[in-house]
């Protein structure tokens, strides 16, 4: 989702995909990171690259989502999951961008599944890794090649 608004306000304002000479494109993996897992160093870049490259503040506003988002997985029981939705929701009230209300309607479509996550911690991750590596064989068996580690 970060992505995605990142991509369209370098669109809305330079008409053209982000360069390296973009902030917040050169420092996309920036916009990535928790904010907890960042230095005080990484703070402060991300500080000014979003007051330097960010006119809209639709970044700020989609990472503001994000960090929520990831405040309310790192969640250990549901009451407080709840709690966390809820701010979660505001803060996508707030941004009031297509972005955000979609990825707000994607955790609604998957609550179920993310309190029982938030309950147990228990994932299918390892299965699914195991599903892709054996597609990547077989897309390699009949011969396609481009994509496999990329897409």
């Amino acid at each position: 989702m970060v992505t995605t608004v990142r991509r369209r306000v370098s669109w809305d304002r330079h008409e053209r995909r982000g360069r390296t000479g973009d902030l917040t494109w050169a420092n996309r993996l920036l916009l990535m990171r928790g904010y907890d897992t960042l230095s005080e160093r990484g703070r402060a870049k991300l500080k000014r690259v979003l007051h330097t490259d960010d006119p809209t503040n639709e970044i700020s506003a989609a990472w503001a989502v994000k960090e929520q988002l990831r405040r309310l997985l790192a969640t250990t029981n549901v009451a407080d999951a709840q709690r966390e939705r809820a701010t979660f929701n505001r803060y996508v009230s707030i941004a009031d961008m297509p972005e955000t209300t979609r990825l707000r309607k994607t955790i609604d479509a998957w609550w179920p599944a993310i309190a029982t996550f938030i309950r147990t911690r228990a994932t299918n991750a390892t299965t699914e890794a195991a599903n892709v590596t054996v597609k990547n064989i077989k897309r390699i068996g009949r011969g396609y090649r481009s994509g496999l580690l990329h897409g």
